[in-house]
């Protein structure tokens, strides 16, 4: 977490893949917190980094388990993979903005809150 004070800015803007975007550092680092909480094993892996100009895009794959509660649904103990894009723009060599896009739908599939599709 202490990290973040030196990469974002106080004011940044989040706008969440959930559609609850989120305002300003604090708000920020509580909801890192919570998926940490709910998440304590995830693995990150940088699947891809695009930079031009103020801002960069970056893809990754998330893996983690369900250990605790968040956003209302309890702990699950299923394994999770999922993939994650963010676009962050920066100001002064911090992110003031991001977007992020992951298939919420698939996470809650695989969660089990969800039932799958057929195909």
């Amino acid at each position: 977490m202490a990290a973040m004070d030196e990469m974002v800015d106080p004011e940044v803007i989040l706008h969440s893949a959930t559609g609850e975007d989120v305002f300003g550092l604090k708000d920020l680092k509580k909801r890192t917190s919570e998926h940490s909480d709910a998440f304590p094993d995830t693995h990150i892996t940088i699947d891809c980094i695009i930079v031009e100009g103020e801002k960069a895009v970056v893809r990754y794959t998330v893996a983690c388990t369900h250990r605790r509660a968040l956003m209302g649904i309890p702990a699950t103990n299923k394994k999770l993979k999922m993939s994650i894009i963010e676009i962050h723009r920066f100001v002064n060599g911090k992110v003031v903005e991001a977007w992020e896009m992951s298939d919420t739908l698939e996470m809650m599939q695989q969660l089990g809150v969800v039932p799958k599709t057929r195909r």
